[in-house]
């Protein structure tokens, strides 16, 4: 590892101690910044970093339950913010109290929390003993699967997927161009293969490839 390496994994240490001293209020956390991603903000890196300490989470959380529990408080988190927009459209509706559409949100939040939290213990009864590694592919895998079923069951609920993350600014297409030839499913899983090889690498040592491999992505996306 180069001294810059060094110096700056010492650096994120603190912030690595608060993750795991306290792993739920951080899956709540990481929930939201997940969030941010999404147009209007289109945070991409926030959402890019949040995803990728989610990962650790999931990867560190000591069994696949304690997974599913991280899972769901990221959900709930991610989808409360990320579906603010119901709320507001409540103030449309002559017929219904505006602050209706501000309890309906958390609520329906309960219920969507559950696809992140079966994204999390797929994963990690896929991957019982292994490496971070093969736990980016599990997950990648799990959550385009969570994604579908979020989409079909009770009718489906398709709005905010992951993949959306990858939309350019400028109103550029960025990495969602590749969306007509791998669908939107996939495009989320690749979104947790990108903040899971940042993070793989970053935690590795490999400092200068973790910073091209940003910057790959940003040129991508513009």
């Amino acid at each position: 590892m180069t001294a810059l390496g060094q110096k700056i994994l010492h650096r994120a240490m603190p912030l690595a101690g608060l993750v795991e001293r306290y792993p739920r209020v951080a899956s709540c956390v990481f929930g939201l910044l997940a969030a941010t991603g999404f147009p209007p903000l289109a945070l991409w890196p926030v959402a890019l970093l949040a995803m990728a300490g989610f990962s650790w989470l999931v990867f560190s959380a000591p069994g696949w339950k304690e997974a599913g529990k991280r899972g769901w408080l990221f959900g709930v988190a991610h989808f409360t913010l990320a579906n603010n927009w119901i709320a507001q459209a409540f103030t449309y509706q002559e017929s219904m109290p505006t602050e209706l559409g501000w309890f309906a949100v958390p609520l329906l939040a309960l219920y969507l929390a559950v696809y992140p939290a079966l994204a999390a213990i797929g994963a990690r009864l896929i991957v019982r003993n292994g490496g971070f590694a093969p736990l980016i592919l599990a997950l990648a895998g799990s959550w385009s699967i969570a994604e579908w079923l979020r989409g079909w069951v009770f009718t489906g609920f398709a709005w905010d997927p992951l993949g959306l993350v990858l939309l350019g600014g400028f109103e550029r297409p960025g990495i969602a161009l590749m969306l007509p030839w791998m669908g939107t499913y996939a495009l989320s899983g690749f979104v947790i293969l990108l903040a899971g090889c940042l993070l793989w690498l970053f935690r590795s040592g490999r400092v200068l490839p973790s910073a091209g491999l940003a910057g790959l992505i940003a040129m991508a996306m513009y």
